[in-house]
């Protein structure tokens, strides 16, 4: 009756701002990615600012994987 997937495959759920860097790089998700969303999800709540935000997603994801906040 159609197609019963909710994302495809490869497909970002949500903000980058908050994506681990091993999501990022495409591996599963574990504690340690909860804990790094968390870390940044604070981050932001103290400096009013996300920590890797830059101007397009794809960038974002860049600095995620290759910068220190």
């Amino acid at each position: 009756e159609g197609d019963s997937t909710i994302t495809r495959t490869g497909e970002v759920v949500g903000s980058v701002d908050y994506l681990a860097p091993e999501r990022v790089r495409g591996h599963d998700p574990g504690p340690s990615s909860d804990l790094w969303a968390l870390g940044a999800t604070l981050y932001t709540a103290v400096e009013g600012r996300s920590p890797f935000r830059r101007t397009s997603p794809l960038t974002t994801m860049q600095a995620v994987v290759e910068e220190e906040a």
